[in-house]
C-alpha cells in the first residue's frame, strides 16, 4: 500500500529450486541491504523485473565460498566473482571505490534509525498549528534546533532532513554507481562527513534527551499531546 511504483515493475523473490536437474540462480552481489528500509525502486523500470535500489555497496572481484545448507548436510562451493572484462579500473582503484563505500554503508547502519526519527519529528512539527498554538514560540525553537543538523543549502521550502545521513547516502550512491577509482573531492568529502557524523549524533541525542522534553512540558501545560519519538 506504501509502493509509489506500480506493482507490476517489481521483480519477485528470487529462490533456489529444489527440483532435480540444473538450475541457474542470478546472485545478488551487493552486500547485504541496510536493515528497516523502505526499499526505493529506479524510474529506470524493468517490467515484472525491477529491483530495488541497493543500500550495501557492491562485493569486489575474487574468490568466495557459497555454502548450502539442506537436509540436515551442510555443502561448500568455491566461487570466483570476475569483473566485467570491457571494464579496465584496476583492481587497487576498485578496492579504494570499496574500501570508501563500505565506511558509507557502516556509518549509514548508524545515521539511517536518526534519519527516521528525524524526519517523523518534522512531520509532526508541520501539522502543528503555529499561528494559534499557545506553545507557538517552543515549537519554533525546537524547529530552529532541528534545522541546525539539517542541510545549510536545502532550497527554499524544502522538508528538513538529516544532514550527515543526506550527505552519506548522497556520497555513497556517487561511489556507487560507476567502476571507477574515486576522485579526490570525492575521497575528501567522505573523510569529512565520517569525521564530522559523532557531533551531530551528539546534538541529535541532545535534541532527544532535553529539547523535546522540555517542549512536551510546554505541550502538556497549554492543554496538548506530546510529541512521541517515532520512525517515519
Amino acid at each position: 500500500k506504501e509502493l509509489r511504483v506500480p506493482e507490476y515493475w517489481l521483480r519477485p523473490a528470487r529462490t533456489l529450486s529444489n527440483a532435480v536437474g540444473w538450475h541457474r540462480f542470478l546472485w545478488d552481489v551487493h552486500y547485504t541491504p541496510l536493515p528497516n528500509l523502505k526499499p526505493e525502486f529506479p524510474i529506470a523500470a524493468i517490467y515484472r523485473n525491477t529491483a530495488p535500489e541497493p543500500t550495501g555497496p557492491w562485493a569486489l572481484p575474487g574468490d568466495y565460498v557459497v555454502t548450502l545448507n539442506a537436509g540436515g548436510k551442510t555443502l561448500t562451493q568455491k566461487l570466483v566473482l570476475k569483473m566485467d572484462p570491457r571494464v579496465k579500473t584496476s583492481n587497487a582503484e576498485l578496492a579504494m571505490q570499496f574500501d570508501l563505500s563500505k565506511k558509507l554503508y557502516d556509518l549509514r547502519m548508524t545515521l539511517e534509525p536518526i534519519g527516521k526519527q528525524f524526519d517523523a519529528l518534522v512531520e509532526e512539527m508541520a501539522k502543528r498549528n503555529l499561528a494559534e498554538n499557545p506553545a507557538e514560540n517552543e515549537i519554533a525553537a525546537f524547529v530552529a534546533r532541528l534545522e541546525e543538523i539539517a542541510p545549510s543549502n536545502r532550497r527554499s521550502g524544502s522538508p528538513l532532513t538529516f544532514d550527515e545521513l543526506t550527505r552519506a547516502q548522497r556520497l555513497f550512491a556517487t561511489l556507487q554507481e560507476v567502476d571507477a577509482a574515486p576522485r579526490g573531492s570525492v575521497k575528501t568529502a567522505v573523510a569529512q562527513v565520517i569525521e564530522e557524523a559523532p557531533a551531530a549524533t551528539a546534538k541529535w541525542k541532545k535534541i532527544v534527551e532535553e529539547d523535546l522534553p522540555a517542549l512536551n512540558q510546554r505541550l502538556r501545560a497549554a492543554g496538548q499531546s506530546a510529541v512521541e519519538l517515532k520512525n517515519r
